[in-house]
């Protein structure tokens, strides 16, 4: 039977449900019509799968996955080839996990250094940001696994996300924030394009017929669904006739709401069929429509070495007197920093992974012949113990967008520094940031150092310069 036949034999009632979520990650079955619904899941650099009985804020812990270098680090590579292999990855990760859509990537703008999202997004560059959300696109979708690019459009800050209204000029818009999607879809074609939460210039996106129908897919091209982001937008009927497909994770609310809008001549009949001939297209694609046979076994041993690959591409030195870096074994190295003991391997929120497994600096050195100053390294080791113990009851009261708290330095670095020149060839400090969806960063507290970090600092380069040694 085909989408048109499918639609002939729905009900009102059978088509409304379709446009609104079953549960937090999955659309509605007919089973009546032999139509089975589809799993959503996060995320745009790592696979966030949760069962069905899951909800965002992460109570129940997703599969174990590749956790895969972030947005940020693959525009920062300028490599297609590269950033495409990793889709690929990651779509392969998604097919053995019955995954149909994956919520990403994510091409925002970087219009703040402070969005505390933005390790989730590619550059302050359309094009850039165009072309690199285009290949890990084409990768992922390479397996028949869906993708949904994401946040369209203006979606640039965390604070106030679901009320604020982003007053852009229409150049502006049109050279920035609508630039890298065009780009996006021009080079791909992603199955999906999810609404982004705010207003822009007043109308929120998810129900702007006019940003959806006659700029996306009259403009651009796009050939597929578009779903709202989760509990995005305020009325259910308005986005249906304005082109956004299916209200996600969806509500009785907004099924009530759809059904009665028919009724009542407010949502034309011809509108609401157009919504279902796209969700129906796009259940066709994938891959349990087509009797794929679902693992739960991706390789994530094969998928690290793409992960090493990816994020050396990723690595920016900004200077490099001397060829200080990179280490190439042999070395006597003297590790400063809880950093370098509490690795940030990801941002938190949707964009977070149930890491498979995480190389910190401390395990990353030593297994390339690194050789560590061992008083130095017992030391933090034992007070990395101490701190972890304190700051985990505090943990677990935080929110799933809240970043982990992280250890506090030591408290006082001249006793810790004290001979360690003589020890070690070179020094190695860590200072680490974390970063979190739902909030913005701070200047004071994340773009400048510290106190502690400030005298430690301080500390190490007395103790080294001192010695003719590199920090």
């Amino acid at each position: 039977m085909t989408v048109e036949e499918k639609i002939k034999e729905l009900t009102l009632q059978e088509k409304c449900s379709l446009l609104s979520g079953a549960s937090f990650w999955f659309s509605q079955n007919i089973d009546r019509l032999d139509i089975e619904g589809m799993m959503f899941t996060d995320g745009p650099h790592g696979l966030r799968k949760q069962n069905d009985k899951a909800d965002h804020l992460g109570v129940n812990p997703s599969v174990p996955a590749t956790c895969f270098p972030p947005a940020a680090a693959l525009g920062a590579s300028w490599n297609e080839e590269l950033v495409y292999k990793m889709g690929e990855a990651l779509g392969i990760e998604c097919r053995a996990e019955d995954v149909a859509v994956l919520l990403g990537p994510g091409a925002n703008i970087k219009r703040s250094p402070l969005c505390g999202r933005n390790f989730e997004y590619f550059s302050e560059d359309p094009l850039l940001a165009g072309k690199t959300a285009a290949a890990i696109i084409n990768g992922v979708e390479s397996n028949d696994v869906g993708t949904s690019l994401k946040h369209f459009c203006a979606n640039n800050q965390e604070i106030n996300r679901l009320a604020n209204d982003a007053r852009v000029s229409q150049r502006a818009l049109r050279e920035i924030y609508l630039r890298n999607f065009e780009i996006a879809i021009k080079y791909s074609q992603p199955w999906t394009v999810m609404t982004s939460y705010n207003y822009l210039n007043g109308r929120y996106t998810s129900e702007d017929k006019g940003l959806l129908e006659d700029v996306l897919r009259g403009e651009f091209g796009f050939e597929g669904m578009i779903v709202t982001d989760w509990e995005g937008g305020l009325d259910a009927a308005a986005q249906m006739a304005a082109g956004n497909d299916m209200i996600q994770p969806g509500a009785k609310k907004h099924y009530d709401r759809i059904v009665s809008a028919v009724n009542d001549g407010t949502l034309s009949e011809a509108d609401l069929d157009k919504c279902v001939t796209r969700v129906l297209k796009l259940i066709v694609k994938t891959p349990k429509f087509k009797g794929y046979k679902f693992s739960n076994k991706p390789d994530l041993k094969a998928h690290a070495a793409v992960t090493r690959e990816v994020a050396s591409e990723g690595f920016v030195l900004l200077k490099n007197d001397n060829s200080a870096l990179p280490m190439v074994g042999g070395e006597k190295v003297a590790l400063f920093g809880v950093g370098s003991y509490d690795f940030i391997a990801g941002g938190r929120g949707s964009g977070d992974v149930n890491k498979a497994y995480v190389v910190d600096m401390h395990e990353g050195m030593t297994s390339n012949g690194i050789v560590l100053d061992k008083k130095l390294d017992d030391y933090y080791m034992q007070y990395m113990e101490r701190e972890r113990k304190r700051i985990a009851p505090l943990d677990e009261h935080r929110r799933w967008t809240h970043y982990t708290l992280r250890p506090n330095e030591i408290k006082d670095p001249r006793q810790l520094v004290e001979g360690s020149a003589e020890r070690a060839d070179v020094a190695v400090i860590t200072f680490s940031r974390n970063s979190a969806e739902g909030f913005e960063r701070h200047v004071n507290r994340d773009f400048k150092l510290r106190i502690d970090e400030t005298a430690l600092l301080n500390e190490v380069s007395r103790e080294f310069r001192a010695a003719g040694k590199s920090v």
